[in-house]
């Protein structure tokens, strides 16, 4: 069994934007009308005393953080159920201080690989790119997120690059307006991968209990 297909992602998530247009339009246009007001309001905060400027970046990065959680949670339920409702953008109170400080992690792990020679920051950038995903889905644990991730995309890094350059240049191309295809390619590839590990796990479980039956 294949690793995972970044047709097939890329099928089901153009398919999944097109027949969910309806309650995803409130969402995504909350997000854009959303993050014009900060952009205005950065203007402000930037000719302001510290204290404010320190309060907008806070505010700022919850919101953002939270945005990102319900946007993941809409994908996770289209791709897992066909439906969802754009109110789950707001669904990731709970889980934003997991989520950051995965995100935290994830970081500093990138920067110390880019420190050592820039190609490990490259393999360990691709390798817990999943993390943010796991934390979502799961409600795991930060460190958990990173050591899951590591698993799932075990000998698929190659294949991961060359599916993140493609949705670098769907995004530049698009000026950002693919970016729900974009999300749900990445959320479809980490189910494919899942299915994949679970299917390894079970063929090693099988062909152990027929050995002990030899």
């Amino acid at each position: 069994m294949a690793g995972f297909s970044i047709r097939q992602a890329y099928k089901q998530a153009f398919n999944l934007t097109i027949d969910n247009i309806s309650s995803l339009l409130p969402a995504f246009a909350f997000v854009a009308v959303a993050y014009a007001l900060n952009a205005c309001f950065a203007k402000v905060a930037i000719s302001s005393g510290p204290l404010f400027r320190l309060v907008f970046i806070c505010v700022s990065a919850a919101v953002a953080l939270l945005f990102t959680i319900g946007l993941e949670r809409i994908g996770l339920d289209l791709t897992d159920r066909g439906s969802t409702k754009w109110e789950r953008l707001f669904s990731g109170f709970n889980i934003i201080g997991l989520f950051f400080l995965s995100g935290l992690f994830y970081g500093l792990i990138v920067i110390g690989g880019c420190l050592l020679l820039i190609i490990p920051g490259i393999i360990w950038s691709i390798k817990y790119s999943l993390h943010d995903l796991f934390i979502v889905d799961t409600q795991c644990t930060a460190q958990e997120s990173i050591t899951r991730s590591g698993q799932l995309t075990e000998g698929h890094k190659g294949k991961l690059f060359w599916f993140y350059v493609l949705n670098w240049f769907i995004g530049a191309l698009s000026f950002g307006l693919l970016y729900p295809v974009i999300l749900f390619a990445r959320i479809s590839v980490y189910r494919q991968l899942q299915r994949k590990l679970f299917a390894d796990a079970k063929f090693a479980k099988d062909s152990f209990h027929a050995g002990l039956g030899d």
